[in-house]
């Protein structure tokens, strides 16, 4: 939920320097805890494959 806030502010308000900044390090963090505990205790195999791809992507993005 903070993700998906964080990112439709991000978009609605499309703010620009520190304010920009701090709403994308907030969706990130807020998207790698999701992965995380899909990986460590989602309730399928689906979902914690989910969570290993989402973390995956994030990663990606961050290298």
């Amino acid at each position: 939920m903070i993700f998906a806030v964080a990112w439709v502010l991000s978009r609605v308000l499309d703010p620009g320097g520190a304010a920009g900044t701090a709403l994308d390090v907030v969706g990130t963090v807020a998207l790698l805890v999701w992965a995380v505990e899909e990986i460590a205790g989602g309730v399928n195999p689906f979902r914690r494959l989910l969570g290993a791809v989402v973390l995956g992507g994030l990663v990606a993005r961050v290298l």
